[in-house]
């Protein structure tokens, strides 16, 4: 079955799943808690997700041996990730970042230096859903069976990304091209591997850099919470740690329904179960997706258009 197939079938189950949801609170509520968020909570949230893009902007430049601006790095996150957005694949949102940097770098070294990145990345996701599981079980302590089943099992998927991290750090794969092995020619894919073999002397030669690359993986996600936290404030609700939860859940959805374009109906039922298990009621849950979804559909309108105009 192809990759084309199975995600239109997982978008129409999507869509079912959203109207189901949908049909379950009524759009009164959550039309009601757009209009609680308002022009200023759309601009808060809009400016913590720009602050998060940022985090790992700087940190993709960081692990580039080379200078490139700053401004034209940060175009290139927004409109790889739009492109992203909308064709489920890092195979191609990726290299599209690497392009659009291609008269400040070559594009394999700054395809080097997003592998690394993002393996970074994970890692600090890996993290971040175990701290998550944790203000889960240490506030919440009536947690239905039914959510710590499910926050358990995310709690070994977890551990077993960080010893597979682990292996990989002792490894050193060449994760770039081991992805594109099936995509380019030999002759390419050897002076791919080469520049792979270079960033990681790079990095190795910089304990700073990599110090620096951490703090920006953090940040991002210090900065997450903070998003759904001013979404929560602006709905009604000013609990930091129903924050941290719902904004596991929400990286969780991303990483598991990641063939379901722009998560429809999955955030929904993700979040809304988990708001309603706590106690919080199931339109919470489900706005709290909506406004995710408008600030995804924002950023990816900007990004095509940084696309599109530096062609």
């Amino acid at each position: 079955m192809s990759r084309r197939i199975i995600t239109l079938m997982a978008t129409a189950v999507g869509v079912a799943l959203l109207v189901w949801q949908v049909r379950a609170i009524g759009v009164g509520e959550i039309l009601d808690g757009l209009r609680r968020l308002g022009p200023l909570g759309l601009v808060l949230i809009l400016g913590a997700s720009l602050v998060r893009q940022v985090f790992r902007t700087l940190a993709w430049t960081l692990l580039m041996d080379a200078n490139v601006p700053f401004s034209t790095a940060l175009a290139a996150t927004m409109s790889g990730d739009a492109i992203g957005n909308l064709t489920l694949s890092l195979i191609v949102s990726e290299p599209a970042k690497a392009m659009y940097v291609r008269e400040h770098i070559p594009p394999p070294r700054a395809l080097a230096a997003l592998a690394a990145e993002n393996f970074f990345y994970s890692i600090s996701v890996a993290v971040a859903v175990l701290v998550g599981v944790a203000v889960l079980f240490l506030e919440f302590p009536a947690v239905p069976v039914e959510l710590r089943t499910a926050s358990l099992i995310l709690v070994g998927g977890m551990v077993a990304v960080l010893v597979a991290a682990l292996w990989l750090i002792a490894r050193e794969p060449a994760l770039v091209s081991a992805t594109l092995g099936r995509f380019v020619s030999s002759r390419n894919l050897e002076k791919i591997r080469e520049l792979e073999e270079s960033s990681y002397g790079f990095v190795r030669s910089r304990p700073g850099r990599l110090a620096a690359v951490v703090l920006c993986e953090i940040g991002f996600h210090v900065f997450s919470i903070a998003e759904t936290w001013i979404t929560l404030i602006f709905l009604g609700f000013h609990s930091m740690a129903l924050a941290i939860v719902l904004d596991t859940v929400q990286r969780m959805v991303n990483v598991v329904f990641k063939l379901v374009p722009l998560k429809v109906g999955v955030d929904e039922v993700g979040s809304g179960f988990t708001s309603n298990a706590l106690g919080y009621g199931l339109a919470l849950g489900v706005t709290m997706a909506v406004v995710r979804k408008v600030r995804v559909l924002i950023w990816a309108a900007l990004g095509l258009l940084l696309q599109l105009s530096r062609k």
